[in-house]
């Protein structure tokens, strides 16, 4: 996954590279194809990272009853099932739904 992030990053900072080239043409910019890579990158996979943390919850809150959820265990492992009543999940250091991990496809 960290390659694939790597990887977009940069994909994504030469796209603005070329999309933007023809105003890069003057040396004084303030904004060059190398500060883009160089500041772009990290920020994109900043934003990656970001994201995908974004949607797990503490174990010390509880899912809604019925929902597929993916725990991730103390021993970095990942498990999928259905949150019921009781089920006990304190001992996981943290969760999310799995509506939460499929990506957006609206345009």
């Amino acid at each position: 996954m960290k390659e694939d992030v790597e990887t977009a990053a940069r994909n994504c900072c030469e796209k603005v590279i070329a999309e933007s080239k023809d105003n890069f043409k003057n040396r004084n910019d303030i904004v060059t194809p190398t500060m883009i890579m160089m500041y772009g990158t990290p920020f994109f996979k900043y934003g990656a990272e970001w994201r995908i943390n974004s949607v797990f919850h503490d174990a010390n809150e509880k899912p809604e009853l019925g929902q597929m959820i993916v725990l991730y265990d103390r021993d970095g492992k990942y498990a999928v099932c259905t949150y019921m009543l009781g089920m006990e999940i304190n001992s996981k250091l943290r969760w999310a739904y799995i509506k939460d991990l499929i990506p957006n496809t609206k345009d």
